[in-house]
């Protein structure tokens, strides 16, 4: 089974607030930001991942290393009102796909204050 897998670290809210406080937070900086303007539209602040060639998985594990020291940040941006998620794309060649996660995968993820969400598109 041939897919493309790409996943994204993803934190925003609605209205126009000043992204820095996240990489000052995270001691980390974005590969993307923006900050929304108009209302409806949301600051957000963006890691890619730079393992497009890994499985979702193996992504997901390298997301799991890279953020695994900052839960306490993580849950104070969450508790001061921000979304935090990790989204990943799924594309099958063939029209279908699988996302299989071990257990301790899952574990990890939940300690992270992170949601998470698979898209599955063919």
């Amino acid at each position: 089974m041939s897919q493309s897998e790409n996943s994204v670290f993803v934190i925003y809210r609605e209205g126009s607030f000043g992204f820095e406080e996240i990489s000052k937070i995270l001691e980390m900086m974005p590969d993307n930001a923006s900050v929304g303007t108009k209302q409806g539209e949301n600051t957000a602040w963006k890691l890619f991942t730079p393992d497009k060639d890994l499985h979702i998985e193996e992504q997901l594990r390298r997301w799991v290393d890279l953020l695994g020291g900052k839960t306490e940040k993580l849950k104070e941006l969450e508790e001061g009102g921000w979304t935090i998620d990790l989204d990943c794309l799924v594309q099958p060649e063939d029209g279908a796909a699988i996302a299989c996660f071990d257990s301790e995968l899952l574990r990890q993820l939940s300690n992270l204050h992170v949601n998470l969400i698979i898209r599955f598109w063919g």
